[in-house]
This record gives structure tokens, C-alpha cells and sequence, in this order.
């Protein structure tokens, strides 16, 4: 992991007692391996929980996660800039999740990478000729002739099944002008 914490105003104790807070946890399951600089890059595992705590019916669901599944759920957390992550004095500037590959040839284990973005995913939106909160809305340059009109029908409640009221029919007919006259635009 890499925080925005200059090396040498990082505390060791503050981040596992941040870490531990984030996951209703006690700090000495926050294992920090080494850390070095780079803004500060903390290399980390999370222990599982002791046994008394899964046994302790008041114990909080996360809290009783194992050590995988709360560094997991941290990956989660950070990639989807979720809430929880907000909480820490820090930001995370890279996350990423390493296991050991055992090999057969007698040699030490192989780091290998299980999840390591190079950056976070944007969002796209696709273009939409019609946006509105309340209805069709027109772009200009749209080619009616091109065009899907798709019309979208809630259903309230069974008293809705029964014959529409004049009103409703009304908004019927006004409904079938505008597509009448977008049809001969």
C-alpha cells in the first residue's frame, strides 16, 4: 500500500490503530512488514482474528473476518473510493494485493500479483440523445427519422388496470400528437 505520508512523519502504532479501527479489529492483527519510502509504501498483512473473538456472539461480523477477507474487502473499499476509506488520516495512493507461489524446485516462494491496477477505471457514459427529467427532450441535429421513440409505463397499483379517466386519455392524445408530429419533422 502507498500513502500520501512522507516517510518520515509516518507512525507505525497510528497506522495499525487506524487499520485495526477500520475493521473493529485490535492492532495487533495490522502486521506491518517493512515499510519504506516512496510517498510511504507499507507492505502489511492482516492476521485472523483469535478464537475467542469468532466464538463471541457480540462480536461484530467484521471484526470475525479472516485476515484475507479483510484485506480483500480493503481492496474493495479503496477501489471503489468507498466511505469507510474516507475515515483514514491518509490516502491511499496504490493498493496492491500479493500472494507467494510455492515452486517445486526447492527455490523460496514467487511473489505474485493479485490485484494491481496501474489506475482506477473511469466512468463512462455513453451519449444519449434524449435526457430529461421529465419527459422527451429533444437534442438538436438528432435525426428523427432515425430515431426509437420508447415509451416507459409504470404500473401503481391494480386500481390503475381499470379504464383510464378522461384526464389520462387526454395525456394519451397529446402524447400521440408529439410522436405524430416528430414522425412528419
Amino acid at each position: 500500500m502507498r500513502i500520501d505520508t512522507p516517510r518520515t512523519q509516518f507512525v507505525r502504532l497510528n497506522w495499525q490503530r487506524e487499520m485495526a479501527n477500520l475493521f473493529d479489529s485490535e492492532p495487533a492483527e495490522m502486521r506491518v512488514l517493512p515499510a519504506r519510502p516512496g510517498s510511504t509504501i507499507v507492505s502489511f498483512q492482516i492476521d485472523d482474528p483469535p478464537a475467542k473473538r469468532l466464538m463471541d456472539a457480540s462480536a461484530s461480523r467484521l471484526s470475525q473476518l479472516s485476515g484475507d477477507e479483510k484485506m480483500l474487502l480493503l481492496y474493495q473499499w479503496w477501489y471503489r473510493a468507498d466511505p469507510h476509506i474516507q475515515e483514514l488520516s491518509f490516502d491511499i495512493e496504490d493498493y496492491q494485493l500479493l500472494t507467494a507461489q510455492n515452486r517445486n524446485n526447492g527455490k523460496p516462494p514467487m511473489v505474485v500479483p493479485l490485484f494491481q491496477p496501474a489506475s482506477k477505471p473511469s466512468v463512462i457514459i455513453p451519449p444519449q440523445p434524449f435526457l430529461s427529467s421529465n419527459g422527451i427532450t429533444l437534442v438538436s441535429g438528432f435525426r428523427n427519422s432515425l430515431a426509437t421513440l420508447a415509451v416507459q409505463v409504470q404500473v401503481a397499483s391494480a386500481s390503475m388496470l381499470l379504464p383510464p379517466p378522461p384526464l389520462l386519455t387526454l395525456s394519451s392524445l397529446l402524447l400521440l400528437s408529439l410522436v405524430a408530429v416528430i414522425l412528419a419533422a
